[in-house]
């Protein structure tokens, strides 16, 4: 029991990586993979990737752009929040998503989290991505 409880706790710590369990909240990240090829990736770049990480209950995504390799740039931290209707929305969690959304457009599915969403320690949050 007690290494049951210490596993629990650890991933909640790290966070759960992969894919949603929700296939709901996976559609939406499927949506703002799309959102970033078509709005965000320039011909310099050939390469789009989202990751998703469950912390802490909040269903976070991570999308970047990269040229190839593992090095990735103007990473975007996004917050997918279902409502009790089951009506999806992508809030922008930091200033590169916040840029992101610019190009995306804001609208009734995406918008930013400044004001409404519990901030994210994003130095907390990259360090779950990237173990």
């Amino acid at each position: 029991m007690k290494k049951k409880l210490l596993l629990l706790l650890a991933l909640t710590l790290q966070g759960c990586e992969g894919v949603p369990t929700d296939p709901v909240i996976d559609n939406a990240k499927d949506a703002l993979t799309a959102a970033y090829i078509q709005h965000i990736k320039s011909q310099d770049y050939t390469y789009v990737k989202c990751d998703y990480r469950l912390i802490d209950t909040r269903n976070i995504v991570r999308c970047g752009i990269s040229a190839g390799g593992s090095t990735m740039i103007k990473k975007g931290y996004w917050e997918i929040v279902k409502a009790e209707d089951g009506y999806i929305t992508t809030y922008a969690m930091n200033g590169k998503a916040l840029s992101a959304l610019d190009l995306i457009g804001n609208s009734a599915e995406y918008k930013s989290g400044a004001g409404v969403r519990q901030p994210l320690d994003i130095a907390s949050v990259e360090k779950v991505f990237d173990n």
